[in-house]
């Protein structure tokens, strides 16, 4: 393109290659402020940083958002540094930055003002009422019908336990289990899994998967979507901070109140609760690493399989269910 200044900026496909080596690589922008572009294969990550004298105030992107906004000491100097770590969107998040890169060479604002503002932009950008394919419809239907457990038996603090829509690893964390929701319209328990880490937990930490099956409730009872939301909506209305968190959440994972959402479901069996342990199908890097070599291993992408979980676990119906999650007196969100 010339005639536009890239202040050195390289192109994505020199980022992707970074980022397939064995080292970190650097690249010195021709900018007032003396950028730095880092790509650091080992995180999968991508970052900007911009030399800071002192910590100032940093601007604090939304929960479901991939970028992240720190400071790093590198020898004696202090960066400001702006990026993601093994984001789904690295292209996206490159385009980000060069957007930062090129607000605070035009703006000369400060550059925590710079974040702020580039995040604003994107955020206005993507804001358009979005519907959601059956797949993400389902899985959402899911994922309400454990908040509405949770809530109830917990209180409306406790939407903080779904972590999901903030990209975490899993959908839901309680304070010493961690669990995973997969919900189906199959006559069969069949999940599908994404990814080597998602059925991984650390430390002390539990995990469990809930598996719901739903089908359409034609004639009979149950609910939509936007019954959903609106049941869980109305069990929040007097707690305004749980609320709007609530809000935040739904619009992260594409839920947008502009949109019809009138197919109604119900239960198709009673959900269960299926530890992952030992005796539970999966596949991780440790499994995996027993039959590849480590270096086949880094060139494996993207891996997506489908388990079949008939027969196992708890049902949570029974007297044996997690506290927060017993049937509560009310009624289930799809009864």
């Amino acid at each position: 393109m010339s005639g536009v200044d890239t202040f050195g900026l390289p192109r994505f496909e020199e980022i992707e290659v970074a980022l397939a080596s064995d080292a970190p690589h650097r690249w010195g922008l021709t900018t007032s402020r003396k950028f730095t572009l880092i790509a650091e294969p080992n995180e999968g990550a991508i970052w900007l940083l911009c030399p800071a004298i002192v910590q100032q105030t940093l601007p604090s992107p939304s929960p479901t958002n991939v970028i992240s906004v720190s400071f790093r000491n590198i020898g004696n100097q202090l960066y400001y540094q702006v990026g993601a770590t093994s984001a789904p969107l690295l292209r996206e998040v490159y385009y980000f930055l060069c957007g930062v890169v090129y607000r605070a060479e035009q703006s000369g604002e400060a550059f925590p003002d710079v974040i702020e503002g580039e995040l604003a932009a994107w955020d206005a950008l993507l804001r358009m009422p979005t519907f959601m394919d059956r797949n993400r419809e389902i899985g959402l239907l899911g994922e309400l019908w454990v908040v509405w457990r949770i809530l109830q038996n917990l209180g409306p603090g406790a939407i903080s336990c779904w972590t999901g829509p903030s990209s975490e690893q899993h959908d839901f964390r309680l304070p010493i289990d961690d669990l995973e929701v997969k919900a189906t319209l199959s006559h069969s328990r069949d999940h599908a899994i994404s990814g080597l880490q998602q059925l991984v937990t650390y430390g002390r930490r539990t995990l469990s998967v809930i598996s719901i099956q739903l089908k359409p409730a034609g004639g009979g009872p149950g609910a939509s979507l936007r019954d959903a939301v609106e049941r869980i909506s109305l069990l929040l209305s007097g707690n305004p901070a749980s609320l709007k968190k609530f809000n935040e959440m739904l619009a992260g994972v594409g839920y947008s109140h502009a949109s019809s959402y009138l197919d109604r479901y119900c239960l198709r069996s009673n959900p269960t609760l299926i530890p992952v342990d030992d005796g539970f199908p999966r596949l991780t890097l440790d499994s995996l690493s027993c039959v590849l070599s480590s270096s086949s291993l880094k060139r494996i992408r993207k891996v997506i399989y489908t388990v079949n979980l008939d027969g196992m676990g708890t049902p949570l119906d029974s007297h044996c269910a997690h506290d927060a999650l017993r049937s509560p007196d009310s009624g289930d969100l799809y009864a």
